[in-house]
């Protein structure tokens, strides 16, 4: 089995810290399109169940620079956020089987909260937005990157993610799932309400 690991959310459950992350891409969007807040969230809806990501209807509807979405969106202090969490490295150190980080964020974000939360001394290849051409999760083109990238075919591969429609399309393609959090999703799938008990599923 190899394990691929979404980050915001699953690494960590701070609700505080993606509502920040929202509120800027909101911010964005308010300054691009000269519009209010309700107005941009509506357009932000649309391209996310159109999409999977803000960014990819931004960049294809209004030709957005996706460097400058991410860096306005992710200028944010994780510190205040997120504390290291000696309980998930040591979940991590010991698992066996292969680990990789799959998220829709940028690298520079995903390297910051590894080094926060006092993991990035484990080996975990990254796969970042950039690495899926910003075309993210629940692309199908992300998991077949993922899967050309690590020489894996879908029943090796688990996706562990909080966004059930990224598990959906991941399910559809022959990946186990389980999903972090309290989201509505079926029931008879693998559920973590916390990363730390991830060995229960992967031993």
């Amino acid at each position: 089995m190899k394990l691929f690991l979404d980050c915001d959310q699953t690494l960590y459950r701070n609700a505080s810290l993606v509502d920040h992350i929202r509120s800027r891409m909101v911010l964005f969007m308010q300054e691009h399109f000269g519009e209010e807040a309700e107005v941009v969230n509506r357009i932000r809806a649309e391209y996310l169940k159109k999409y999977g990501t803000t960014l990819a209807g931004l960049m294809i509807h209004e030709g957005i620079d996706p460097g400058k979405f991410i860096n306005f969106v992710h200028d944010v202090d994780l510190t205040s956020y997120l504390s290291p969490n000696p309980a998930l490295r040591t979940v991590l150190e010991s698992l066996v089987c292969p680990v990789y980080i799959a998220s829709n964020a940028p690298g520079f974000h995903v390297e910051r909260v590894l080094g926060i939360l006092g993991i990035d001394h484990i080996p975990l290849r990254i796969f970042s937005i950039e690495s899926f051409g910003y075309e993210g999760k629940p692309n199908r083109s992300s998991y077949e990157y993922l899967l050309e990238q690590t020489s894996t075919v879908p029943g090796e591969a688990m996706l562990i993610d909080d966004y059930s429609l990224n598990l959906k399309v991941a399910r559809e393609m022959g990946f186990a799932t389980c999903l972090v959090g309290d989201e509505e999703w079926e029931p008879r799938l693998e559920r973590l309400e916390m990363i730390s008990s991830l060995p229960g599923i992967t031993h």
